[in-house]
């Protein structure tokens, strides 16, 4: 997720992914077919793309494109470009023209975006029911014949490097990345996934080409559709779009085992007061542990109530706020606890931090304190769950990390995880010496 260099290097890699030709009977096009829970559909088709449906007669539908490919499959010389190619499938295709989706879905009330993480591409519409076909003709047109234009690309270049600069002034951000960086000294989720101003000013349209052709292909390719339309209709109209044939098995990226690097690191800035993180090394999310440890994190530091909130901020006053959270991701995730904090409480909050956290791994959790966390994240998970772009979010986001069915049966999992697993994940991720950052103004 090579080519040739020259302009016809995108038309060939469009036709790979997507270009229309003689339509291929039905049971040629679609691999197979399984019904799966909750009413999702789930097609495999022979040229190596994943399509979820969800039907819910609402009046509308969101439809999403998902890649099993983001900053994780980049090199530091290419870093960034994952997140540059996003912004530039926005641009238009070689037939619509600049800006011609964004007229097209929004010019008629709906809405368009696309996100890259460290280990995928997303790209959506939301829009009625009415305008569904024609938006996703839209859509996939860009995706198989994206018009990378010269112009369009030096624009865009500009905007992510505005994107960058300003970045580099949220100390929110430039936390989690410096966390990410020191907790990770090999694996390529130490890259921010937006790049560097100094990889990015380099990027050529060749690269861009190069990139595309390689990563964005039918096998790693995921498309999430729930609202108001027919499986079988919205198959009948991917069948127009894709070519007759069968893919390649995806077999390369799949899993990269991370290694982790505990430390401290401090950097003084201009900002207005403190800010601290500590991360551990947590399980990949094919580990059966995610799920005592999605309720861990919320025990610990998920709203007023929780452990650490209570304690540290409320009752100690040694932070101005607390949050706890671990990143799911296809390889090792970070479990990271995050504060703001006057630069003089600190060591005291750190010290603090750890032995909150020795007691859980020593004393355990009450299952009182269990009951009132699974609440909250059953309810967070449900409150998440309730639009139509919400439930294609989900199915795309999981298929492409670990599989869809993780978040089918996730509330029923959540639900078996009992004090003791707590206990032993805490000992298992969190008893270790964390990679730690602190943010300190200038005057401090």
């Amino acid at each position: 997720m090579n080519i040739s260099n020259k302009i016809t290097g995108v038309v060939a890699a469009g036709v790979m992914l997507l270009a229309g030709g003689s339509l291929p009977a039905a049971e040629a096009f679609v691999k197979n077919t399984e019904q799966g829970k909750n009413g999702v559909t789930k097609f495999v088709l022979r040229n190596g793309a994943t399509v979820l449906t969800k039907e819910i007669p609402n009046g509308l539908v969101s439809f999403q494109v998902w890649f099993r490919t983001g900053s994780r499959d980049e090199e530091d010389s290419n870093s960034g470009i994952s997140h540059f190619i996003e912004h530039l499938i926005f641009k238009g295709s070689a037939s619509s023209g600049v800006s011609g989706l964004s007229r097209l879905i929004e010019g008629r009330g709906g809405n368009l975006n696309g996100a890259t993480s460290k280990d995928f591409t997303n790209f959506h519409f939301e829009t009625a029911k009415e305008h569904f076909y024609m938006s996703l003709d839209g859509m996939l047109d860009c995706l198989s014949n994206p018009a990378f234009d010269e112009k369009e690309i030096e624009k865009e270049r500009k905007v992510v490097i505005e994107e960058i600069v300003r970045g580099d002034d949220d100390p929110g951000r430039k936390l989690y990345e410096e966390l990410f960086k020191l907790s990770y000294p090999s694996h390529p989720y130490r890259r921010e996934v937006i790049g560097t101003k100094e990889v990015l000013e380099k990027l050529t349209k060749a690269d861009i080409l190069a990139c595309y052709s390689a990563r964005y292909a039918p096998e790693r390719m995921i498309i999430s559709a729930a609202g108001d339309f027919t499986p079988s209709e919205l198959i009948a109209a991917l069948e127009k779009h894709f070519p007759a044939g069968n893919g390649k098995p995806l077999t390369e990226g799949l899993r990269k085992k991370a290694s982790f690097a505990p430390g401290r690191r401090e950097f003084t800035g201009n900002y207005g007061q403190g800010y601290f993180g500590s991360a551990w090394l947590g399980p990949a999310a094919d580990n059966s542990d995610t799920y005592a440890m999605d309720l861990l994190v919320t025990l610990l530091g998920s709203g007023r109530s929780s452990r650490l909130y209570s304690k540290l901020k409320e009752k100690e006053q040694l932070c101005y706020s607390l949050e706890a959270g671990y990143s799911t991701m296809r390889d090792e995730g970070l479990i990271y606890i995050t504060a703001e904090l006057s630069p003089d409480s600190r060591a005291v909050f750190d010290k603090r931090l750890l032995e909150e956290l020795k007691d859980v791994c020593v004393n355990g959790v009450e299952e009182k304190e269990l009951s009132k966390a699974r609440a909250v994240l059953e309810n967070s998970y449900i409150f998440s769950h309730e639009t139509d772009s919400q439930i294609a979010g989900d199915l795309g986001y999981n298929e492409a990390i670990i599989g869809y069915e993780f978040g089918q049966d996730y509330l029923d999992n959540v639900r078996k995880v009992t004090a003791e697993e707590l206990k032993r994940v805490a000992v298992i991720y969190l008893s270790g010496v964390p990679a730690s950052v602190c943010l300190i103004p200038e005057d401090k």
